[in-house]
């Protein structure tokens, strides 16, 4: 059934207010095209920057199939870091790094000990142990029933570590009508907001004039 003027309205609406370059860096990603486009030309333009940060130790990855950044933000929202120069300072040698392995570190009283024994002296640690999933603070906001109604939020079904599958083909539980009636959940960086608010925005005005069979003009 086509959709009625006032629909596709909307649809206009929230198509022209998204900026071309989010909607070819998304089209990108879920057509699984960053290995292939965008990893090759942050390894080329970075190289110095990756070569110098090896060169100091810090262990480097692009992800389970070499899909980098991108694709780790929209499955699992970690396993990354955007420098903002420090990574620039530590390749220069002016941070010092101590890369540890999977058995973290031991607190003392005026330091860390890391693997190996090696005995690192501190004034302060801080620990940087980033997120957990996003459902954990449902749970804590409105508690655990609804948190597990909800379910996991984020990834897209990609089977990989933190996203399981089946596939599903759009953002898990973010930027859209939940299980939860009523509750619908913003989340993610700029980009992402570009992209999905005026999407969002339309599919709150089709809720309050009464749903698409309303606009639609079905009974």
């Amino acid at each position: 059934m086509r959709l009625n003027e006032r629909s596709d309205e909307l649809i206009t609406i929230a198509v022209t207010f998204i900026p071309t370059p989010n909607l070819i860096l998304l089209a990108i990603c879920f057509a699984h095209r960053s290995r292939d486009i965008v990893v090759p030309a942050c390894r080329e333009n970075d190289k110095e920057l990756l070569a110098g940060l090896e060169k100091i130790g810090m262990k480097l990855d692009w992800g389970e199939d070499d899909s980098g950044l991108l694709m780790k933000f929209l499955r699992r929202g970690s396993g990354y870091y955007m420098s903002i120069g420090c990574s620039e300072l530590i390749a220069a040698g002016e941070i010092k790094l101590e890369q540890c392995g999977n058995s973290g570190v031991e607190l003392c009283e005026d330091g860390v000990v890391v693997d190996g024994g090696k005995f690192i002296p501190a004034d302060e640690v801080i620990a940087c142990t980033g997120y957990t999933n996003m459902v954990d603070f449902v749970e804590i906001l409105l508690g655990s029933e609804v948190a597990e109604k909800i379910g996991q939020i984020g990834g897209y079904g990609s089977n990989t570590r933190d996203d399981p599958g089946p596939y599903l083909g759009e953002m898990r539980n973010q930027w859209c009508q939940t299980e939860q009636r009523g509750l619908w959940i913003f989340c993610g960086n700029f980009t992402q907001a570009r992209f999905y608010s005026s999407v969002t925005a339309v599919m709150l005005q089709i809720e309050l004039l009464g749903g698409w069979d309303a606009i639609r003009g079905v009974d």
